[in-house]
């Protein structure tokens, strides 16, 4: 029941993660990647060093990604439900990111 495919650059510097997603001339790239339900997601690595996303904390911790190599990409994730996804780099403290997902 896959859907459409997106991906998400892993960049240096702030803001680590941007979508890969069309942008008229001269308007802002947006922070967040709005998709649907089982759309898949992967991730391309522009750096030199590894990369591991995941979302959540605690027990309620959930990986999104395996390691991901420099200049390497992810297997795609799917998200199964609507709702706002807070994910981060768990090797690189403050590299995060949201994707919002519709129904």
């Amino acid at each position: 029941m896959a859907g459409n495919s997106w991906s998400i650059t892993i960049v240096e510097g702030e803001p680590w993660f941007e979508p890969d997603v069309y942008c008229p001339p001269g308007s802002p790239k947006p922070t967040v990647l709005t998709a649907q339900a089982f759309d898949q997601i992967s991730w391309n690595n522009q750096t030199e060093e590894p990369h591991e996303i995941w979302s959540g904390q605690g027990d309620e911790k959930t990986q999104l990604t395996g390691r991901i190599e420099g200049y390497g990409s992810s297997d795609a994730y799917s998200p199964q439900a609507p709702g706002t996804i807070e994910y981060y780099c768990s090797l690189h403290v403050g590299e995060i990111g949201t994707i919002e997902v519709l129904q």
